[in-house]
């Protein structure tokens, strides 16, 4: 067979990668491609073949890497193939140079993925023709540094009109590894834990969802802006980063927009429709269509609108080093086949948020937080969801982050329907809403550490940080009580920057107790030049003066000497708790989960159980823990 190279990528597994080498057909050209092993390859097995030869990396690629530089190396075909396996006979060969022809991307695969109905060539065994290799590039090893590198080059391949060939439980080798990974990848996992979210994950990163009810037309060219294609402002040549998703929601259009989702519907692409039921509003479209997203991030975009070839890239980076936040970026306005004037937005604040949106409706945020915050409003079925939806994001403490960069293109084809609905009676039904909505927002309470009150945040894109995981479970590490020292705004809600419990304080209730994890970032908290939050110290204990005692039946009346300070913050401050029963009390039942509360009401005392029923009573109404509550109460009886 001519015009192939094989390439295998190893580190420390002499024995196996010698075992493989006496499998390979005595004709085919061999690069192995040491990645900075402690126990490099025997150099006697390799160049013992002729037309073989070792390349020993001076930096660690790990796979990706390596299959790269074994790429560069030669000029024709390559199968990569796995140190631990061993190829069987000579047969697959021949069937390989039969399908070459036809498909640019042949071999083993995983199946059964959720996100890959015909599954993707894995890096066990995968043949690259040359060709594709030229038009789609090398292995993303910035994004892809290990697994998930063959799915996303697999995308690219596909998003460029080649064919990919995967082969259910291939017999064109045998593997020796034992569970889901090879060894060196075992003992990488085992070298750098912290970095298995990076080095374990496959594409989807990011979901692009759309809504579309009667904008299929549009459609066409908000999909080509991802993949690459033809546009109406010109040749596309799609996304920078690659390793997304499309999801199209249709909300039942009226037109022949279903037809078009159909056409444009592509597993091999990445681009997925689906269909609601019936006509439920944009608010709902978008939450059918993130529900059915498999991405970490989701990226929501109008039908009508496209985006920059950075723009991905850019916004992923921003949110990988802000996963807490929603972010967004400057637009570029474009009309009748013509880009025109930039839309620098503006920085977010909370405060003005809550008067008039000013965040766009294409924003990057976690599925998590989508889930955390229960999604899109759905009774902004008729338009301004996005406001919406910031600040509900902004109600859980996702403040927003802007990218100054015009990444978004938003078409301006007197198309829109905000330009319909923009003022009079619909702008008043829209304040209505927000108010109905959010009533505890606009009676003064804010979420914790929300940069509103013009502390403006920018996106910096920075080297990738992947942050620990933490045990959710409130009070697991104890619990510190803490004592509010800010304005009186009325009842303030603050999230836990660590377990994003949510923490009430007010003018009469500044003393409660944080989960200790989330105090000491808390007491950094400033507004106006002042901390906002101390380490709570109960007042002093009053000594009883005698005073001259008149007579009364007898007795001497004793008068306590109180600091006027204590007098003057009498009516603000609520008396401090004094036993270890009245602080238990204080915590905000409503914030625990099920399984917290289960393990709290193991340790708390009759006093407290009390106190949260009757919070859970006059607050949520959960009925579980309600039962929960009410049979601790009956057991302390």
């Amino acid at each position: 067979m001519r015009g192939l190279t094989v390439v295998v990528p190893y580190r420390d597994n002499r024995e196996a990668l010698n075992r493989l080498i006496g499998t390979i057909p005595a004709e085919l050209p061999l690069i192995v491609v040491d990645d900075c092993s402690e126990t490099p390859p025997s150099v006697d097995v390799i160049e013992a073949r002729e037309g073989s030869r070792l390349i020993r990396r001076e930096k660690r690629g790990y796979f990706s890497g390596a299959v790269n530089t074994g790429i560069e190396a030669c000029d024709t075909d390559v199968l990569v193939l796995n140190q631990d396996i061993t190829l069987v006979g000579n047969r697959w060969l021949e069937e390989l140079d039969a399908l070459r022809q036809q498909h640019a991307i042949i071999g083993d695969c995983v199946m059964g993925h959720p996100a890959w109905p015909k599954g993707y060539v894995q890096g066990t065994l995968m043949f690259l023709r040359r060709d594709a290799i030229q038009a789609v590039g090398m292995l993303d090893e910035a994004n892809w540094p290990l697994w998930g590198a063959t799915a996303e080059w697999q995308l690219r391949a596909c998003r460029k009109g080649f064919s990919a060939y995967p082969i259910p439980k291939c017999q064109w080798f045998h593997h020796s590894r034992d569970g889901a990974y090879g060894s060196s990848i075992k003992r990488l996992l085992e070298q750098e834990p912290q970095q298995r979210d990076l080095y374990v994950r496959t594409p989807p990163l990011v979901s692009v969802v759309t809504a579309c009810y009667n904008y299929g037309h549009y459609l066409p060219d908000l999909v080509a802006s991802l993949i690459g294609g033809d546009t109406c402002l010109g040749p596309h040549p799609g996304q920078t980063f690659q390793g997304f998703e499309v999801v199209i929601c249709d909300d039942r259009s009226t037109d022949d927009s279903w037809a078009t989702c159909l056409a444009l519907a592509n597993d091999w692409k990445g681009v997925h429709i689906t269909r609601r039921k019936a006509n439920g509003g944009t608010a709902a479209a978008l939450n059918t269509a993130i529900a059915a997203a498999r991405g970490r991030y989701i990226m929501v975009m109008d039908a009508d609108d496209m985006l920059e070839p950075e723009g991905l890239a850019w916004m992923l980076a921003a949110i990988e080093n802000n996963p807490h936040a929603l972010i967004y970026s400057d637009q570029r306005l474009f009309a009748n086949g013509k880009r025109g004037e930039l839309w620098r937005m503006k920085g977010y604040d909370f405060d003005a948020l809550l008067e008039r949106n000013h965040i766009p409706s294409g924003t990057m945020f976690t599925k998590g937080a989508w889930k955390e915050v229960g999604g899109y409003p759905p009774a902004f079925a008729q338009g301004r969801q996005d406001w919406a939806w910031a600040v509900r994001m902004g109600e859980y403490g996702y403040c927003g982050i802007r990218v100054p960069h015009a990444l978004y293109l938003y078409r301006r084809e007197k198309q829109n329907r905000s330009i319909r609905n923009a003022g009079g009676e619909w702008r008043q039904r829209f304040v209505s809403m927000m108010h109905e909505t959010f009533p505890h927002l606009y009676k003064g309470e804010r979420p914790m550490g929300c940069c509103g009150n013009g502390r403006v945040q920018t996106a910096t894109v920075a080297p990738r940080k992947v942050p620990a995981k933490i045990d959710s479970r409130v009070g697991v590490d104890g619990m510190t009580l803490l004592e509010y020292t800010g304005r009186s705004v009325g009842r303030t809600a603050w999230y836990g920057p660590v377990t994003r419990t949510r923490y009430v304080f007010s003018g009469l209730h500044r003393v409660n107790y944080v989960d200790s994890r989330d105090a000491p970032d808390m007491l950094k908290i400033i507004d106006d030049r002042k901390r906002v939050f101390r380490i709570y110290e109960p007042p002093e204990e009053v000594v009883p003066v005698e005073t001259v005692a008149p007579e009364v039946h007898g007795e001497v009346v004793l008068e306590a000497v109180v600091p006027e300070t204590l007098i003057e913050e009498e009516s603000e401050i609520e008396e401090a708790p004094e036993s270890e029963s009245e602080m238990m009390a204080i915590v905000d039942v409503g914030t625990m989960k099920i399984p917290d509360l289960q393990l709290a009401v193991k340790d708390a005392d009759q006093a407290a159980i009390d106190a949260w029923l009757a919070q859970e009573q006059s607050g949520r109404r959960r009925v579980m823990a309600l039962r929960l509550l009410q049979a601790a109460q009956r057991q302390g009886e």
